[in-house]
């Protein structure tokens, strides 16, 4: 039973997550490319973000779209 104002609050707690998580990319993608180079910190980072999205899959595939529940209590 989710309202519009949990809905904002839960998308704005997400996006700025997001937010913070790409800096950290950014910040590291810059050190790892000084050590490895940038074509290898690339690859990194490829590769740690299909592992990321096959998690995000994963417990996707676990959460119910919001108003499921109560769509099939009806």
């Amino acid at each position: 039973t989710m309202d519009d104002k949990q809905a904002t609050d839960l998308m704005n707690k997400k996006l700025a997550l997001q937010g913070d998580y790409v800096k950290l990319q950014k910040k590291y993608f810059g050190k790892i490319g000084k050590v490895i180079g940038a074509k290898q910190a690339a690859k990194f980072f490829q590769f740690e973000d299909y592992i990321e999205n096959a998690i995000r899959i994963s417990i996707q595939e676990e959460i119910p779209f919001i108003g499921e529940l109560e769509n099939n209590k009806k």
